[in-house]
């Protein structure tokens, strides 16, 4: 390019690439280089800013492009300029600036990265409000919802959870016969049924049903298991884990209209919900503290906490044979070594000022159960 010399030592215009505002767009304008200055103006001639020398400062320059930026504090204006004539006169103007030293980012990187962090950082902070709060507000929900309401439910699920034709009517008897020689006192109308069914697990539903299957119970040896497992799934009741559980897997959607409309919509939530209740599981804090229900629902009644430690051996020993799929128990209830640990340092802590008894009652009837096929 050939430099023009005119007026007060400006030269002609050069084509440039101008970004102003928080977040700059490119606008294509025409600079002029003067002695102390540079003019900015829109491709019709009319000026946009002028630059005085004294706040100007290098971004970036590759060696062919020139980003330069201009301002006491962020947000700056920035140039872009890829004219070699006049990045050379630029740097004759500012040889004390060293406008051309060294390398930096580009602008286009420079705005990508403050808005990727921008991004990044609002994702962090809503990820928190997320891990802490979402819990809590299931929580407050799962509160307010009365306990009759979940009795209600409770009642309609049993047609949409037991199908008839599989219970094992035997067998639920006896169960719930078991449960009663237990005079546990619940706000909850706790109802047991025993379904024939080759997968070992045990569930439990708002509103007070248990849900056995006669994979489990087969595998029993004794009737503290029976009673450890009662304990159990009971918590998970007393305690509302169900009902938070099935709350939290039905979203905020649902959340919000509890909040804000009443229950009334909820039922017909609750009832579709109730068809996948199976599949939801526990958080490792709710099954402990299930455990830690069981082992003082074993100790009210009288009845040896260490059947719990052998229902967790029996589920072990079923986690392990290659030959069976997951059982259901271990899809809902994962049994880590924390929790076994946990649970027999709970029995060792108040055994100390237990002495079971025995319960030749709940024993005949669990030598009954077994004698059933």
């Amino acid at each position: 390019m050939t430099v023009i010399e005119y007026g007060d030592g400006a030269q002609n215009p050069v084509s440039a690439r101008y970004y102003s505002g928080i977040k700059p767009m490119p606008v294509e304008v025409r600079v002029v280089l003067q002695n102390d200055s540079i003019e900015i103006r829109e491709p019709d001639g009319t000026r946009i800013a002028l630059w005085d020398f004294y706040l100007l400062q290098r971004h970036s320059y590759d060696g062919h492009k020139l980003i330069i930026k201009w301002g006491k504090k962020d947000p700056f204006e920035y140039l872009e300029i890829s004219d070699k004539d006049f990045i050379e006169s630029l740097r004759n103007s500012l040889k004390d600036k060293n406008l051309l030293d060294g390398q930096g980012i580009s602008l286009e990187w420079f705005t990508f990265g403050r808005i990727t962090l921008w991004i990044a950082g609002l994702l962090f902070v809503l990820g928190l409000l997320y891990y802490f709060m979402v819990p809590v507000l299931f929580g407050f929900v799962s509160d307010r919802i009365p306990v009759e309401w979940e009795k209600r439910w409770a009642s309609q699920s049993v047609s949409i959870m037991v199908d008839s034709s599989s219970i094992d009517y035997p067998k639920t008897e006896l169960v719930n016969s078991i449960y009663h020689q237990l005079k546990h006192e619940s706000p909850y109308d706790i109802r047991i049924f025993v379904i024939r069914d080759s997968v070992v697990n045990a569930f439990a539903m708002p509103g007070g049903i248990l849900v056995l299957h006669t994979a489990i119970l087969d595998r029993m040896t004794s009737y503290p298991q029976l009673v450890g497992l009662l304990g159990h799934e009971i918590a998970h009741v007393e305690k509302r884990h169900s009902l938070k559980a099935m709350v939290k897997s039905m979203g905020g959607l649902v959340m919000i209209q509890l909040l804000f409309g009443g229950f009334d919509i909820f039922s017909g939530f609750v009832l579709d919900q109730l068809r996948s209740f199976e599949s939801l599981a526990y958080s490792r804090s709710l099954e402990q503290e299930a455990d830690q229900e069981a082992v003082d629902f074993c100790i009210k009644a009288r009845v040896n906490p260490q059947g719990i430690l052998g229902l967790f051996e029996i589920l072990q020993k079923v986690e392990s044979d290659q030959s069976l799929s997951v059982p259901g128990f271990m899809r809902t209830h994962p049994l880590t070594e924390d929790r076994t640990a946990h649970a027999s340092q709970l029995i060792e802590i108040k055994s100390d000022a237990f002495t079971p008894e025995y319960h030749p009652a709940m024993d005949s009837l669990f030598c009954e159960l077994k004698e059933l096929y």
